[in-house]
């Protein structure tokens, strides 16, 4: 792969992470927050063989179970955008004027229309 191609890669995975994050914060933030805090309820309830208790040990590890959940969802709508992104690239690069041209003129050099 030449480098203006591997450039257009490189801008289509990082355009499509960008809007994956803001996607995120549109459409997934509350629903992650919402999920992380009641999954991080559900986990500390079975760990503890009860209701969980409103102490300070349990409060602070329901912060930091909801912060990971939050990561975790983020992270995945990252993940996601930039890989649609990079494949759009792809096939921007394919289909660009430039690629198709200098496809078409090794096969004319060598006489073979295909």
């Amino acid at each position: 792969m030449k480098e203006g191609a591997k450039q257009t890669v490189r801008a289509g995975a990082k355009i499509g992470g960008l809007a994956g994050v803001i996607l995120f914060v549109v459409f997934g933030l509350t629903p992650a927050l919402f999920l992380g805090g009641s999954g991080a309820i559900m986990v500390l309830a079975a760990i503890t063989g009860g209701p969980v208790e409103p102490s300070v040990l349990m409060r602070a590890l329901i912060v930091v179970l909801s912060v990971t959940g939050i990561m975790a969802v983020a992270a995945c709508f990252t993940m996601v955008g930039s890989a649609v992104g990079a494949g759009l690239g792809y096939v921007a690069e394919a289909m660009s004027p430039s690629r198709a041209s200098s496809s078409e003129e090794p096969a004319a050099k060598d006489g073979n229309k295909a």
